[in-house]
């Protein structure tokens, strides 16, 4: 069976073509393996796209990615039916690597009252739940995940009438990014 390799040096790095080199053969008994684990390198395997982090000595199995043919970076990971689309936010800083790609997110809305009354209360609105983040300012993977990022914009992954609903909040108000868990 083939797994990801053990080698912290060898990565898979995320959106990005599979290599020889990040992958290792483990044998496991027939009964333990799971269905549908790769056997072997080929052509099936090699330059394929996980579709999220694949951690080491884990079997890579069909699911964990891309369909043949799809290439790489975020057209490779944007599933049918959803888009990617990119958004400025206020200074994300994706503490200890929290709001990096795969980060599953909700999105939150503050709105100032535009009258200039002081009485008047900001506007604080959950736009959209449970999102997928794909890229965190230019990168669709992390650099170095154990330092904080200040980043402007993040992209992330939508059905049409979210992006719509992100659409309208985004000239509406200032958009903020909470770390969802699983």
């Amino acid at each position: 069976m083939i797994a990801n390799s053990s080698s912290p040096r060898l990565k898979f790095p995320w959106a990005a073509g599979i290599i020889a080199e990040q992958l290792t053969l483990a044998e496991l008994p027939r009964n333990v393996a799971p269905e549908g684990a790769f056997q072997k390198i080929d052509d099936n395997l090699l330059g394929r796209v996980a579709l999220a982090r694949i951690m080491p000595r884990e079997p890579i199995i069909e699911s964990h990615l891309v369909p043949i043919g799809w290439g790489e970076g975020l057209y490779a990971v944007v599933p049918e039916g959803y888009r990617a689309m990119t958004v400025r936010f206020d200074d994300v800083i994706g503490v200890s690597g929290f709001i990096m790609p795969g980060t599953m997110v909700d999105v939150v809305v503050v709105i100032e009252p535009g009258n200039n009354n002081a009485e008047s209360e900001r506007i604080v609105k959950i736009v959209l739940q449970k999102i997928k983040v794909l890229a965190s300012g230019p990168n669709i993977k992390p650099e170095n995940e154990k330092e904080a990022e200040r980043v402007q914009v993040v992209t992330v992954q939508v059905t049409p009438e979210q992006a719509e609903k992100l659409a309208l909040a985004s000239t509406e108000g200032k958009l903020q990014l909470i770390c969802v868990t699983r």
